[in-house]
């Protein structure tokens, strides 16, 4: 009854489920790795769709999916692994090319433990060059968060290298778009910090309530690392294939 006083053509937003961790959601990169035996399938699928199809869009993940898709999609990919249906993943991202891209990034944002904790951070302002990714940022992540990040990184290298003329969109907007998804520490305000453009500096009412004492003026943020390891993703995987 409700639906028939919204505006013409427009659609009630369902909820989003409640996740019950079993599938794609709502689980650590070492649990998600263990019951899928390494990288989901699913995962790979989006990748394919998104670049086959959604890479034809303006803004692809800055964009907001519509509301009808959604939620029952995510509670598909909540169901365990034996029980998730065969997804139509090109005939979704043609219907909403911005429904695969959100659904793969809700991957790692809905982890219960950040990809990228507070206690990695430092590391990551230490980070100069993307030759210090392998050195100094892989060996600080667990060996299944590589896993799970290294094929959506791969994803956004392709995108920045062979589709920013349709998607408007460099390295550095998807580095973006990413960082927040990765982190959730226990002072908003350095998590604030962290994902700052580089060369950006919080303002100083903000930088007044941080817990921390912060970075300093030439430091990193995870922004201009995830920059970097988009950027150059090739070069960094055969250094790390060559040193392995």
């Amino acid at each position: 009854m409700a639906a028939s006083y919204l505006p013409y053509g427009a659609t009630p937003a369902l909820p989003l489920p409640e996740l019950a961790g079993q599938g794609c959601y709502g689980r650590t990169a070492e649990d998600l790795v263990q019951a899928y035996g390494g990288v989901p399938m699913v995962m790979d699928q989006m990748r394919e769709a998104i670049l086959g199809e959604c890479s034809k869009v303006e803004g692809i993940f800055r964009g907001t999916p519509g509301a009808m898709l959604r939620p029952p999609l995510i509670a598909m990919l909540d169901l365990p692994p034996q029980s998730q249906p065969t997804f139509p993943w090109s005939d979704i991202a043609r219907y909403d090319p911005f429904l695969p891209p959100k659904l793969l990034m809700r991957i790692v944002s809905s982890s219960p433990a950040p990809y990228i904790p507070s206690d990695i951070y430092p590391v990551i302002r230490g980070i100069r060059a993307s030759s210090d990714i392998p050195i100094h940022l892989f060996p600080a992540l667990s060996p299944a968060r590589l896993v799970i990040l290294s094929p959506i990184i791969h994803t956004l290298h392709l995108l920045s290298v062979s589709h920013e003329q349709t998607t408007r969109m460099t390295a550095l907007n998807y580095a973006i778009c990413f960082a927040p998804d990765l982190i959730r520490g226990e002072d908003p305000i350095e998590d604030l910090e962290i994902c700052l453009v580089p060369g950006k500096r919080l303002p100083p009412a903000l930088s007044a309530q941080r817990k921390g004492t912060g970075g300093d003026e030439e430091d990193s943020s995870l922004v201009g690392v995830l920059e970097m390891w988009i950027r150059d993703y090739a070069q960094i995987e055969r250094a790390t294939s060559r040193d392995g």
